[in-house]
């Protein structure tokens, strides 16, 4: 190990720099393990540290949970997530950390994807080009440290790609080269496991990079074509190896995100071209750049010089020149003009971090780049002072029109980035070939580029640990009472959440639910039944008595008096947890049980197999009742009631509210209605909102604020469709005063209603349908075992959601399953008692893992052939 270092000591400083650069900075802002802040920000805080922390679960506590979790949301397949988030070799480092040091376990991995990234350039460099071995740290860290990676440092599931691009490269070159196909087809199958939508870019660019590098390096139409058939089919053989992941993810995505394919779009440019240059400046990014931003393109001075003299230098050939300004051409194109865009985004808009493939064209520059610094030799001076005419017209186009960049690129950043820009040119056109120029070289890049880390992510916000650990134990602790103390199947709502996700990070079955891989029939259902909604998210924070007891909600906890404690942030406003028993209280969260869930299989009536065709959610939970009573649809478990008195002040008075549009009066003065009604029973009350009342996740998109009793009604402000609030339970003559304030000129009260739940006759019926209950025998994440016993005109009815991965055997033999209610599995049986089995597994699983163990045997075969034939 110490004569490999010793040898290859560029190779470790193409590692060493780039994770010692980002080492400071994480640092110097205190991010753990350095100190009390944490890495987590985003979409890294908000997604992907629960999906971590669901890893470390699944790896050692639950391995059936891999293929399904009752995590995700009301349940869900997981294939499609671990491919998307999951995948990455480097997570087995989390397995080292606890749950309470995971932020530093995640910085450890990003550092290591760093340094990966300039390891893996620098070893292409060091096999396919004749760079300085001085000066190969210097362009892995140009690589490693480029805007697109710091830009996207949050969304640590892409930068697999950084590391894996450049051995994808090495391979094309060397199966156009030699014929060998190993490196390549390793390489890409290897992507195509770790992140299938980054590997879908890197197939595209490896499509174009064959086709650039084929065309540089022909020589005959033999040699083109047959070419040309091992790189088709060593693709196709890298697909074969990861098509035990690949297939079942596909089945996934028919059922989640391949909905949201956009199928037509217009040719136009996206923003003016020329405002894409203000990205080769340092520090040009943002939070303001995540949404809706430009592509993050800063190479560093280095890159960029070179780059642009690259297309003078004589030294190659003009059809290498011209190769190469087509593939600038088409990737300058696909970064501004839609339909190319979206070709590349899988035929979907990013939703947030748009242009997701300027990776390869930074990895473009900078590779082009290095060709042209190893020939700068044959650079005349009138061609390098075209080169620099070149950058100081780009300069100065984005200098005079700095303000309209002012909301991510500062004087600052232009000056300091012009400056060594100067020092770059004279070093890399006239003094490159002095004795110290390769150190000079070295500290100009580590310099720019640390500047541009230190510009750039200043001006991110990061969670702090403490806030992070103090919730999850917050949390963790109560599930893990609940769940020593009941082995049942149960889920488990609260009042206050930190992320969508976390049923994730707490391991337990929960309602809600944020990924990219989501099945879209969850939250169409969400929709229906009143609760917050949105495409890749469900939250399950408007539950109702009814809803609750569906869902198997059988514990609740909640959060009491968390305005001290910043930990719980309150998520919804639960009068009727006052029905519910409560177990206990400690670190100011409250445990409830509910006495009035189903189970999660139970015998019902056969009429839930009908169509529901209404449209509002309070409509929607009745009619989901009745069939499973057998009931006529046209009883109602909720009463629409009409408030006792109303006050407008600043707005003109309405009689009828719901549908209602107010206006201002006077612009400038503040304007609300005051609503009051004394509940004449103990029932529990709710109060419908829809869409148009936007409570708002900021200032700008919210349109009202209401106040149940003078306090805030807490409510997740994100929306899509009409949802159910509780404002009371069990305040039989006790006034309870509705203030809704608008925050804009003018709202429509679309579907605001209030309506009274009839509990008592709920509680009878609920417990009909307990009686009925399955006796489970057995079950997991991925099973459920058990025995039931069937009555006339009765069916086998679950909470567990309907997919095509599940399997119901009956007495030992397969049988139908069928949908109820849009969403769950069922099943018609006769009259009898029955042992029944629910088992998943992956849709398409099978025929992949099949291919998969094909192609090993080709490949197998293919190379003890050629073995045996060398020897003979």
């Amino acid at each position: 190990m110490k004569r490999f270092l010793k040898s290859n000591w560029f190779l470790s400083l193409s590692f060493l720099l780039p994770f010692v650069i980002m080492a400071c900075y994480f640092a110097y802002r205190n991010m753990a393990p350095f100190g009390s802040q944490s890495i987590l920000t985003v979409d890294m805080g908000q997604q992907y540290v629960d999906f971590y922390a669901y890893f470390k679960h699944a790896i050692t506590s639950d391995p059936s949970s891999i293929f399904y979790s009752f995590s995700k949301a009301l349940g869900g397949e997981m294939i499609g997530l671990w491919a998307y988030y999951l995948t990455s070799p480097i997570n087995l480092i989390l397995l080292l950390f606890p749950l309470r040091s995971l932020a530093s376990g995640i910085l450890i991995m990003t550092l290591i994807k760093y340094g990966l990234a300039g390891l893996s350039f620098g070893y292409l460099l060091f096999k396919r080009t004749k760079t300085n071995l001085a000066l190969i740290p210097a362009w892995a860290t140009m690589y490693a440290l480029n805007g697109w990676i710091i830009a996207n440092q949050l969304n640590l599931i892409w930068l697999d790609a950084m590391y894996m691009l450049p051995l994808v490269v090495l391979g094309i070159e060397r199966l156009v080269d030699t014929g060998r196909i190993r490196t390549y087809l390793i390489s890409l199958a290897m992507m195509l496991f770790i992140n299938y939508y980054m590997a879908y870019m890197v197939c595209i660019f490896s499509v174009i990079y064959f086709a650039y590098y084929a065309t540089t390096q022909y020589r005959s139409k033999r040699q083109l074509l047959s070419n040309t058939v091992r790189y088709a089919g060593s693709s196709l053989l890298a697909g074969g190896l990861a098509a035990f992941i690949l297939l079942p993810t596909f089945a996934a995505l028919l059922v989640s995100k391949a909905t949201y394919t956009v199928t037509k779009v217009k040719w136009q440019f996206e923003y003016q071209p020329y405002k894409m240059l203000a990205k080769f400046f340092n520090g040009s990014f943002n939070f303001d750049q995540m949404p809706n931003g430009t592509p993050n393109l800063f190479v560093g001075s280095v890159a960029l010089i070179t780059f642009t003299a690259f297309f003078l230098i004589p030294k190659f050939r003009p059809r290498q020149r011209i190769a190469a300004a087509l593939v600038t051409a088409l990737l300058a194109a696909s970064m501004m003009l839609k339909p190319l865009d979206l070709f590349w985004h899988a035929m979907q808009f990013p939703i947030w971090y748009p242009y997701r493939f300027s990776f390869i064209a930074c990895f473009w520059i900078i590779w082009i780049g290095n060709h042209a610094f190893n020939q700068l030799d044959s650079l005349r001076e009138w061609m390098k002072i075209v080169t620099i005419a070149i950058l100081a017209s780009g300069a100065m186009l984005i200098t005079l029109n700095i303000k309209r960049f002012s909301n991510f690129l500062t004087v600052e950043n232009v000056s300091i980035g012009l400056i060594l820009m100067v020092a770059a040119i004279l070093l890399v056109f006239w003094v490159r070939n002095t004795q110290y120029s390769a150190i000079a070289i070295l500290i100009l890049v580590c310099g720019e580029m640390s500047y541009n880390v230190f510009s750039s992510l200043n001006n991110i916000s990061y969670v702090t640990n403490p806030n992070y650990v103090n919730y999850t134990q917050n949390l963790k602790e109560p599930v893990e009472r609940i769940q020593a103390s009941d082995s049942s199947f149960y889920r488990i709502g609260k009042t206050f959440y930190r992320t969508k996700d976390d049923p994730f990070e707490a391991s337990y079955n929960g309602g809600d639910h944020f990924s990219s891989t989501f099945e879209t029939a969850t939250p169409k259902f969400f929709e229906n039944i009143g609760q917050p909604d949105g495409d890749g998210f469900t939250e399950y924070s408007n539950g109702t008595m009814l809803s609750d007891s569906l869902l198997s909600m059988k514990y609740w906890l909640n959060a009491n008096n968390p305005n001290p404690n910043q930990y719980l942030q309150a998520l919804t406003s639960k009068p009727d947890l006052n029905r519910y028993q409560q177990l206990n209280e400690r670190n100011h969260v409250q445990t409830y049980q509910n006495p009035f869930t189903l189970p999660i299989a139970f015998a019902s009536s056969n009429q839930i197999f009908k169509p529901i065709t209404a449209t509002d959610p309070i409509r929607y939970q009745s009619d989901i009742f009745n069939q499973l009573l057998g009931q006529s649809t046209d009883r109602r478990w909720f009463t629409a009631i009409n408030f006792d008195s109303s006050t407008f002040k600043n707005l003109p008075r309405q009689n009828n509210l719901t549908g209602a549009f107010l206006q201002r009066k006077n612009l400038l003065k503040p304007a609300n209605m005051m609503l009051t009604f004394t509940p004449k029973t103990n029932d529990s009350y709710y109060l419908t909102l829809g869409s148009a009342i936007n409570l708002g996740s900021s200032q700008d998109s919210q349109n009202v604020k209401i106040y149940k009793n003078g306090f805030p009604l807490d409510q997740y402000p994100t929306y899509r469709n009409t949802v159910i609030t509780n404002v009371a339970s069990k305040d039989k003559g006790k006034p309870i005063t509705i203030n809704i304030e608008l925050t804009k000129s003018s709202l429509l009260l679309q579907n605001f209603t209030l309506y009274q739940f009839h509990n008592q006759r709920f509680a009878s019926q609920v417990k009909h349908l307990q009686s009925q209950s399955a006796t489970i025998n057995n079950f997991n994440s991925a099973k459920l075992q058990g025995r039931i016993n069937i009555k006339n005109h009765q069916a086998l009815t679950t909470t567990v959601p309907y997919s095509k991965g599940w399997h119901l055997l009956i007495n030992g033999k397969t049988h139908p399953i069928k949908k109820w209610s849009d969403m769950f599995i069922g099943a018609d049986l006769t009259p009898g008692k029955y042992h029944f089995k629910l088992y998943y597994w992956p849709p398409l699983l099978t025929p992949g893992l099949l291919i998969t163990g094909t192609t090993i045997l080709i490949i197998g075969g293919y190379y003890l052939v050629k073995r045996r034939h060398k020897r003979a």
